[in-house]
């Protein structure tokens, strides 16, 4: 196509029929530009004369938006266009046509201009829990079915994005997990997720993994329409957690609104209508009785009558906000009083609304909805966040929030201060003003402190952080700031509104807790050296112990009596069973503390399994109890610590065959579960109740109907579930009394590489 070439102010046009014109030729020439086609500056300077024509005749919307396209196309000169920047275009081309000519409906383009930004789903309840796996590695797609599946969600695995193409919406996933790379490759992606996303009433979401977290990758997740971006590896519970927000599988609270009326009819009306829509309501028609009610129901709204006995709305709304609780709870006055001026006395008590009896039901349930989930946010929002900040637009509310306040010039000269600054600083009003903020300098803090806190002000940012100042006396005080600037019409700062909170006694008490804590760290170290030597002091004698009993035992010469006998088995069994408990409390704190050393290796299961399987067999076969073993079809090879794989195994036999009944079974078995193998020891004992399975694992915690009647000492199981974690696996207990119990434990998987 053929480029303007004359950029001279003289063929700039003179008036709107020539704007009109110079625009029309700009459209044409844009209509029949390709994609990837390369753009030049002449193109660019013929958008500038048309921009510089408008501001000559006074046309300010049209100068601004043609400058606009002007700077567009300037950066473009070094690269083609693509159709999201064609798309642009266009949109900037429309709006020059609506700015010159105004809202012409003749001129509705008949096709409209794509979207700039792909729709992204909602978050909302669905009742879906149906989960798209787009994963190109088999076992990063089998981790997260297994981890999606736990968590009660129903993962797919997709062979392509066309296996959704022929989905209802009946059957369409609540989320699609996909590597951002597939779908890049995947030239039918963007059409069969933009089509299913059409289907659905609920929008599917999109989550996007990459293992490049930068610009370029986050900017392809978005032109895709993803909700999320994850960087890999993906993070199991933040993707789980991630998913339950915005599918809104996390249940929420209703609403709860409390109506305050010494009409009783209208308090139940009111109530009957708010819970007709979902919402929770308690009604008083006593409004001393009022503040009780607020403390025990903490209501997100408030509904109030204005004229009431012993207590009028006013006073109830005075009183309430005395409570600093209740400072962010919206209050409505609700009464037949229609006097503008003594409404608005009302709303400045600090109410939110006032609403004119007879209310229409369907009024009052949106203006309740719309307080409760404004409340709900803004509550939400506080937890999330320590400090918002605030702009010199709303000084009053930061003054109003914050009790010191200063104000100061550009070069830190201190304006204004109020008397809570005074008595925190120790200076007299008449000290500051005009002084320098320099005098609060404590010199804690080093040079670049200051220089990156004024260089975020004079760049017109708000700055946040803990300052330590110093006060009139020498002594130092440390305050969360939240300095502001206030700007000009050009943007650059004015003056600076800082807005400051005490926060000495917390810093206080965060240097105690660190000493605290330096003394719990020495005293856990301290702990660990001591079991470690007694654990050789008690062994040592414990050893001869054993060793004379046993000595005794099989003396020929001079065999004991069966007294003696028994006895001595006494002391042997004591003995072993404290030797025992030793090695596992020292095992204990090793691991609480992080002393712990693990030996991971490539090992086989089943051969450990036959192995244990073997020394508890003698034990089963004095009360009768038939071992089994079920082996896996194929090798089950985990990244484990061979003895610590073992201590569990014995641990876990040893429970089945003393809590099981006489003559009863214990079956073993190992099957694959996902990326992981699975062990399963299933017994015929009496069962565990579901209330004393939480604390089964808990050290030193044993089940009361069968602690006097089996010797241990409710280390067993800890010990087991931390060294099984410590091996980046799981354990747990399936049991119902009166049908035996199921104790298992998953071990990553060592994946096999095939045969040739």
């Amino acid at each position: 196509m053929n480029q303007p070439t004359d950029n001279s102010p003289s063929s700039a046009v003179s008036n709107r029929a020539q704007l009109a014109q110079g625009l029309a030729e700009l459209s044409a020439q844009f209509a029949v530009f390709q994609p990837h086609e390369r753009l030049n500056s002449a193109l660019a300077s013929q958008v500038l004369a048309l921009a510089e024509a408008a501001l000559q005749q006074g046309l300010m919307d049209v100068h601004q938006t043609a400058r606009s396209l002007a700077s567009f196309l300037d950066g473009l000169l070094e690269q083609g266009m693509d159709a999201r920047d064609q798309r642009q275009i266009q949109r900037l081309l429309d709006n020059l046509h609506s700015d010159l000519h105004g809202a012409d409906p003749a001129r509705a383009r008949l096709e409209p201009t794509g979207r700039l930004v792909p729709a992204i789903a909602p978050s909302q309840s669905s009742g879906n829990d149906r989960v798209g796996l787009y994963i190109e590695s088999r076992a990063v797609c089998a981790m997260l079915e297994a981890a999606l599946s736990q968590a009660g969600f129903l993962p797919s695995p997709l062979a392509s994005m066309q296996a959704l193409d022929q989905l209802s919406e009946k059957n369409a996933p609540a989320a699609i997990v996909a590597d951002l790379s597939l779908c890049l490759r995947d030239s039918a992606f963007q059409a069969s997720f933009a089509a299913l996303r059409q289907r659905c009433a609920t929008p599917p979401h999109l989550f996007a993994l990459a293992s490049n977290d930068d610009v370029a990758a986050r900017l392809q997740a978005v032109r895709l329409g993803a909700t999320r971006f994850l960087k890999k590896p993906v993070d199991r519970e933040q993707l789980i957690a991630i998913l339950k927000g915005v599918t809104a599988r996390t249940p929420t609270a209703p609403f709860r609104v409390l109506f305050v009326d010494d009409d009783r009819s209208m308090t139940a009306l009111y109530c009957a209508a708010l819970e007709k829509i979902g919402l929770q309501t308690r009604g008083i028609n006593d409004p001393l009785a009022a503040p009780a009610l607020v403390a025990e129901f903490a209501p997100d709204v408030i509904v109030t009558d204005v004229y009431m006995p012993g207590c009028n709305g006013l006073e109830l709304a005075a009183l309430l906000r005395q409570d600093e609780a209740l400072a962010d709870t919206p209050i409505l006055f609700l009464s037949s009083e229609t006097d503008i001026q003594r409404q608005m006395e009302a709303l400045d008590l600090g109410a939110d609304d006032f609403l004119t009896k007879p209310v229409n039901l369907a009024v009052l349930q949106a203006a309740v909805v719309a307080r409760a989930k404004r409340a709900r946010m803004l509550k939400r929002s506080r937890h999330e966040y320590q400090r918002v900040a605030e702009h010199l637009q709303r000084i009053e509310m930061a003054i109003n929030r914050h009790s010191i306040v200063s104000i100061s010039d550009l070069d830190g000269t201190i304006l204004y201060v109020n008397p809570r600054f005074c008595s925190v600083s120790g200076y007299a009003q008449n000290e500051l003003l005009g002084a320098n903020q320099r005098i609060l300098k404590s010199g804690l803090h080093p040079p670049e402190f200051y220089q990156d806190l004024w260089q975020t002000l004079t760049s017109g940012r708000s700055w946040q952080g803990e300052l330590c100042n110093r006060r009139k006396d020498g002594s130092h005080f440390w305050v969360e700031s939240t300095i502001t600037p206030q700007l000009d019409d050009q943007g650059a700062p004015l003056r600076y509104v800082s807005v400051l909170t005490d926060i000495t006694p917390l810093k206080d008490i965060q240097a105690q807790l660190m000493v605290a804590k330096a003394e719990a760290e020495a005293a856990s170290q301290a702990k660990t050296v001591f079991l470690a030597h007694m654990s050789h002091e008690l062994k040592t004698p414990l050893n001869s112990i054993l060793g004379f009993s046993q000595v005794m035992l099989g003396d020929s010469s001079q065999p004991p009596s069966p007294d003696q006998a028994e006895m001595l088995s006494a002391i042997e069994r004591a003995g072993r069973h404290l030797l025992a408990l030793i090695s596992d409390l020292v095992d204990l704190a090793k691991i609480e503390t992080g002393h712990l050393g693990l030996e991971m290796e490539d090992m086989a299961l089943a051969p450990l399994l036959r192995e244990c399987l073997a020394l508890l067999k003698p034990q089963a076969q004095k009360r009768g109890i038939r071992l089994s073993f079920t082996e896996p079809e194929e090798p089950a090879r985990v990244l484990a610590d061979r003895i610590r794989v073992k201590q569990v195994v014995l641990n876990l036999l040893s429970n089945a065959v003393k809590y099981n009944t006489d003559q009863g079974e214990a079956s073993l078995s190992i099957s694959r579960r996902a990326a992981c193998w699975h062990v399963s020891l299933r017994d015929t004992g009496p069962g565990i109740a579901l209330a004393d399975q939480a604390s089964l694992f808990q050290p030193f915690s044993r089940l009361r109907s069968t602690a006097k009647q089996v010797e241990g000492a409710g280390i067993g199981l800890s010990l087991s579930k931390r060294l099984i974690e410590r091996m980046d696996g799981q354990i747990g207990v399936i049991s119902q009394p009166g049908q035996g119990s199921e104790f298992w434990f998953d071990l990553p998987a060592i994946e096999q590489e095939a045969k040739p």
